[in-house]
């Protein structure tokens, strides 16, 4: 079988912050599912959207879910306090 679909691979990011949330949704109304603490690697991560001023990146768990998780604020450029460093 030939796939020609291509594969997406993300961005590895490196936590920022003391700890970081995963939400089911890219809201911080989403609900928690999981966190990170700073100096753990998120693997495969790619921009979902822009919402209620921050910039969110999404990566699939390991159960196959969708994940969400706030990268920084929305200031148009990488932030030295941004919560995830790529």
């Amino acid at each position: 079988v030939n796939d020609s679909s291509p594969i997406v691979k993300g961005k590895t990011g490196l936590v920022n912050v003391a700890s970081l949330n995963v939400r089911d949704e890219p809201s911080i109304n989403g609900k928690i599912v999981a966190n990170y603490v700073r100096g753990q690697k998120i693997y495969n991560l790619n921009f979902s959207k822009i919402a209620e001023g921050f910039v969110w990146y999404s990566y699939l768990s390991q159960s196959g879910k969708k994940r969400y998780v706030a990268v920084g604020k929305n200031t148009g450029k990488a932030e030295n306090d941004d919560y995830i460093k790529f």
